[in-house]
């Protein structure tokens, strides 16, 4: 959608063709091509010599020229591996990603939202701090290419203050990210289910889910197309 508003297409019509145009990155190997697995060594690199300045560099103009999902898929999810199977000390691997992880927030952070007065629909509930709140800054970015407002609570909300706020805003679609099942999860589900006098589509996300809990989206490329899809109606 930058790409092509760039070029001068209406922000309406750039996000029909965007979504037209979504490519569904696989997470198992999401480096299709010599020049982004080398870009992603690149960022693995860097994040090991805690050269922040590149890191922010690079992964902006990444999200610049390819968007959020293609950023976060093709480049700093291999680049997560590659510093998990280097040959360096594990406290150093712990900081590179911290590094990384950090980055690539700050860089989610930055693109830009829908202004002051527009809708937010989506609300983004996290269940692990680290891992599961950093997929969520990319899924809210991802929403904002698109135009789409979303509330970021992160994690470690009890599931009382969570139908509070979702009473208050009334989303339309809430999803709830995680990397791994924990049965306490299924409390969280039900009480997002039964929301008095207000009822949210759940898209359960991450890739950690049993069949039967929401709208299942295993990526973030899936996860970004089916709330683009929930929010824009058939």
């Amino acid at each position: 959608m930058a790409r092509l508003t760039t070029r001068g297409v209406p922000a309406a019509e750039a996000a029909r063709q965007a979504r037209r145009q979504t490519t569904p990155w696989p997470a198992d190997h999401p480096a299709l091509d010599r020049g982004t697995e080398a870009a992603a060594r690149r960022i693995a690199r860097a994040a090991r010599r805690l050269d922040v300045l590149t890191l922010r560099e690079t992964l902006t103009a990444a999200v610049a020229s390819q968007g959020v999902v293609h950023t976060w898929h093709a480049l700093a999810g291999p680049a997560f591996v590659h510093i998990s199977q280097a040959g360096y000390g594990e406290p150093h691997k712990a900081v590179a990603r911290r590094v990384l992880g950090r980055c690539l927030s700050e860089v989610f952070a930055a693109v830009p939202r829908p202004p002051a007065g527009s809708a937010a629909p989506v609300m983004l509930v996290a269940v692990d701090t680290r891992r599961d709140v950093a997929a969520l800054d990319a899924l809210a970015a991802a929403l904002a290419e698109r135009g789409v407002g979303s509330v970021h609570l992160g994690a470690d909300l009890p599931p009382g203050a969570l139908t509070d706020v979702a009473g208050q805003i009334r989303p339309t679609v809430v999803v709830v990210w995680s990397h791994s099942w924990r049965e306490d999860i299924s409390q969280l589900i039900a009480a997002l289910s039964t929301v008095p006098q207000w009822q949210p589509v759940i898209v359960t996300a991450g890739g950690a889910w049993p069949v039967g809990h929401g709208v299942l989206c295993p990526t973030l490329a899936d996860t970004v197309a089916a709330v683009a899809g929930l929010i824009d109606g058939p």
